[in-house]
């Protein structure tokens, strides 16, 4: 379009970076900017974890859950703020 609101800092880049071991899966947010869009949640889904997901934790808050063993995918709805999302495997949490 003909708009130049990012020259005024409207504008947001969000960084996804993703590390995982065979024990855990890592995913981190950096976000540059000051446009705040009207979503609020990312719908995350997550393919191939090599372990049953027994919960996660979002920026230091625990989320227990219940992975049925045939699901392909793990499906997780998140602030889209977030700093750090960490799915781990029964017994991960201890």
């Amino acid at each position: 379009g003909d708009f130049y609101d990012h020259h005024q800092g409207n504008f947001m880049i969000r960084e996804f970076i993703q590390k995982s071991t065979k024990k855990e899966f890592k995913l981190k947010q950096d976000s540059d900017g000051r446009y705040n869009s009207e979503y609020t949640e990312y719908e995350l889904v997550i393919h191939g974890l090599p372990f049953t997901a027994a919960g996660y934790e979002v920026d230091g808050e625990v989320h227990m859950l219940t992975q049925d063993p045939d699901e392909k995918a793990l499906t997780i709805v998140i602030n889209k703020n977030f700093e750090e999302l960490t799915v781990k495997p029964l017994g991960g949490f201890n």
